[in-house]
């Protein structure tokens, strides 16, 4: 069941689709995509579950990262609140361009929830990628609005 999921998600594709099947595949992939996209309505945000343990995770991380730092463009890459093991040594040793990643931190009270929708509605970020856990439907709307204002995509981890 959870394969058809997916197929329902297709519109989501388009942001890593380069990064995981490589160019060839990528324009093969981009009609369809678009098309989809333009019926279901524009989708700012996308998920991926990883069920794996740290060191795992980071080696299925680490080229979505990299293609997303290498992207063209005057605007970086933001992860809100991630894991102490995504730290700036892990960042320099998976060879990413960390002049184009920034890595923020909630202050005080300020939730993850609230940092990410802040960074998203800035727009100075082409993509923000945060760990939240069990998005309801409240919280997915806020992400939506924060994201289409600031014209950002959002890459949500949950770890399992």
């Amino acid at each position: 069941m959870q394969y058809s999921q997916s197929l329902t998600h297709r519109p989501q594709l388009s942001l890593f689709q380069e990064a995981l099947f490589g160019s060839n595949v990528a324009e093969t992939l981009a009609e369809p995509v678009t098309a989809q996209s333009n019926s279901v309505g524009t989708q700012h945000i996308s998920e991926l579950q990883l069920n794996a343990s740290a060191s795992n995770y980071q080696l299925l991380l680490a080229p979505i990262l990299r293609e997303l730092s290498t992207n063209s463009g005057n605007r970086w890459i933001t992860l809100v609140a991630p894991p102490d093991s995504l730290n700036q040594e892990w960042l320099r040793q998976a060879r990413l361009n960390r002049e184009r990643i920034i890595v923020l931190q909630p202050r005080g009270a300020q939730s993850a929830l609230e940092l990410t929708c802040q960074v998203l509605s800035l727009g100075h970020s082409h993509t923000v990628i945060c760990w939240l856990n069990d998005i309801g439907n409240l919280t997915r709307e806020a992400l939506e609005a924060a994201s289409s204002q600031g014209h950002t995509q959002l890459l949500n981890i949950r770890c399992v």
